[in-house]
């Protein structure tokens, strides 16, 4: 569900000697995480990058079922992904009677002091325009630096959430977005906001 799991997964089974040839097809989320996996040489079977979790659960029961599988039932997906990865996904698999192997295959870490500083110091001369979360974990880190944010620096600041999970994280801390993006394409995401601005 993320380019950063497609990579981290490929680099960790390069590390033990183990090649994408491997591994049996694969299913991404969202156009970016498709292209990785491509670039990466997983053998990608072809959805809507568009779509959430729930209908790409939906897609690889479907997908299942017509090449000749009882649906997912009792089946076994491994789910690759960050240490802050929403369940979304393996619910919903797991909803259609699949096994899920959720493996943390990278972690979110705070960014160095310098570039805390540096962020900082930009808020607090509001020279920043707008701030795009592309994540309910970039929310919440970004909320954990600056919890004062909203009653202090948000006037004049355009906040952009890429879908409605973030949206839901900035409403969560009392955080309205201004744009929330019709697509999880950044190129959608970015014209909106150009629009927007």
């Amino acid at each position: 569900t993320s380019a950063n799991g497609v990579r981290y997964f490929v680099e960790r089974m390069a590390r033990v000697g183990r090649t994408c040839d491997d591994l049996p097809a694969a299913f991404g989320l969202g156009s970016k995480t498709q292209a990785t996996m491509i670039d990466c040489g997983l053998n990608l079977l072809p959805t809507d990058p568009a779509m959430d979790a729930a209908a790409l659960a939906s897609e690889i029961c479907a997908f299942m079922t017509n090449v000749g599988y009882d649906g997912l039932e009792g089946m076994r997906f491994l789910f690759p992904c960050g240490d802050k990865a929403r369940k979304k996904l393996p619910t919903a698999l797991h909803e259609h009677g699949a096994v899920v192997d959720s493996v943390v295959v990278y972690r979110n870490v705070p960014a160095s002091t310098t570039t805390t500083a540096l962020m900082r110091e930009l808020i607090d001369q509001h020279a920043i325009a707008c701030i795009a979360f592309f994540s309910p974990s970039q929310v919440e880190a970004f909320v954990a630096l600056i919890p004062e944010f909203q009653e202090t620096f948000r006037k004049g600041v355009i906040i952009a959430a890429i879908g409605m999970t973030t949206a839901a994280a900035l409403q969560a801390a009392w955080i309205i977005p201004d744009v929330i993006s019709s697509s999880p394409e950044s190129s959608v995401f970015a014209a909106e906001i150009a629009a927007t601005l």
